[in-house]
């Protein structure tokens, strides 16, 4: 039998569906007639059951089907009129609904590990197959959906219990070593909720902590969670619990989280603040990229790019780490000097990234480098010329590479004021052709 909680009956578990929006409620119940139509079993299941008793907002749906998760979903899409993305690799699809509702739809399955920090071996399973392959009891509850016992909160690992207590617990004491990555989520859930990991799980991440599970990992496993935590509200806290309870050794012996490197990630925070209070017009910051450019910070342009590859992190985020190693400190002594003209902080800046920018601006704590900076988001980024190729061409200037050293120069001579129109602009162009020829 399903093991129910004393605190939550089935009639409790109503009430508290109750307290959801009309629309998800609907949705349910769409899920629910489809469910007995098919004569499968649904369940609400995981971070939506736990964030449910935490009266969390903005829910997404996961649902768990004993059968064909994907053919449920796709069914499911047609009635609700949504959009059905597949993920065949694992079984699972994600529908988002008109009203931008996300549901994540899966077949409950059963996972084997076959050696310490291998992938599963995953096959069809029951729902208890499903809740025990699960990393923490706060994560491994489901609510039926089922017409003949809707509501009933099935809760085998005391997860009610454990989000009453407000505790980290894992189902097992082999947790951390089938799957290191749980070493990860365990601190990033712990600091998110402020809750505590639970004294026998301590004991268990440290045992792994000893076999240095992690470090057995294809670090590609571990990108993905430390980019998680690194957007997660205080990753400040994330870090500091990382480092205090394992170290950062599985990403390179040179990385910490020091001091020197929490005034860093707190000079971050601040400033991204910034940039959000005044620049929110601008394009959406990366800011785990912002935090990585830090605990990298003590590694060479050689390490932190065989690091990347390691973490198999984008070209682009790979570019905009090494793009800091190769001209951070040249452009940390020249924009912290007050005299320095528009285009002149305009060729610094414009050819990098805005988390590099702002990264410096964090690094330096510089009133003068900030102020460069700020002029750069407020007036020199995106200027532009008023005369185009045509224009050139009718001054009888041939098409060619020196069109691109006209342009160069009239956006110079914008910033620095000495043309403000495009007649002044043709002025200036003319006055470049005779010096040219």
């Amino acid at each position: 039998m399903h093991k129910k909680t004393a605190s939550y009956t089935q009639y409790g578990m109503r009430q508290l569906l109750d307290t959801l929006k009309p629309e998800v409620r609907t949705l349910i119940s769409t899920a629910q007639r489809l469910a007995g139509e098919k004569r499968l079993r649904a369940y609400l299941v995981g971070g939506f059951v736990r964030d449910l008793f935490l009266g969390a907002s903005n829910l997404d749906l996961d649902i768990m089907v004993e059968g064909d998760g994907i053919e449920y979903a796709d069914a499911l899409s047609a009635r609700l009129n949504a959009r059905c993305i597949h993920h065949k690799r694992f079984g699972t699809a994600t529908l988002v609904t008109e009203g931008h509702l996300k549901i994540d739809i899966a077949s409950s399955r059963k996972e084997t590990y076959p050696e310490p920090a291998s992938l599963p071996e995953v096959k069809p399973g029951s729902i208890l197959d499903d809740l025990a392959r699960r990393d923490f009891s706060i994560n491994a509850m489901a609510v039926s959906v089922n017409s003949d016992d809707f509501g009933m909160l099935i809760d085998v690992y005391g997860g009610c219990r454990d989000l009453k207590k407000k505790r980290i617990s894992v189902l097992h004491e082999n947790s951390f070593v089938d799957d290191p990555t749980r070493i990860l989520r365990a601190i990033r859930f712990e600091q998110r909720l402020a809750f505590s990991i639970s004294s026998k799980t301590l004991r268990y991440l440290s045992v792994a902590s000893r076999k240095r599970m992690l470090q057995k990992l294809n670090l590609q496993r571990v990108r993905d969670e430390i980019m998680l935590m690194l957007q997660e509200k205080n990753p400040v806290a994330q870090m500091q619990r990382l480092g205090g309870l394992y170290g950062f050794s599985f990403l390179h012996p040179r990385i910490s989280f020091s001091s020197k490197t929490r005034k860093l990630f707190e000079s971050i925070e601040l400033c991204l603040q910034w940039f959000s209070r005044n620049f929110s017009h601008r394009r959406q910051l990366d800011s785990w990229l912002l935090y990585c450019i830090a605990l990298f910070e003590p590694l060479s342009a050689s390490s932190t790019r065989q690091l990347a590859k390691k973490l198999a992190l984008r070209r682009g985020e790979e570019k905009r780490l090494l793009d800091y190693k190769k001209s951070g400190l040249c452009i940390l002594k020249a924009l912290q000097k007050k005299a320095v003209a528009p285009s002149r902080v305009f060729g610094y800046l414009e050819p990098h990234s805005y988390e590099v920018i702002l990264f410096l601006v964090a690094k330096a704590k510089n009133a003068t480098l900030k102020r460069h900076v700020e002029d750069f988001f407020r007036r020199y980024n995106g200027i532009r010329h008023s005369v185009s190729g045509r224009d050139l061409s009718g001054l009888g200037i041939t098409p060619g590479p020196l069109y691109a050293k006209i342009f160069r120069a009239l956006i110079k001579a914008r910033l620095d004021g000495k043309v403000r129109s495009k007649k002044e602009e043709l002025v200036f162009v003319r006055r470049l052709q005779k010096s040219i020829r």
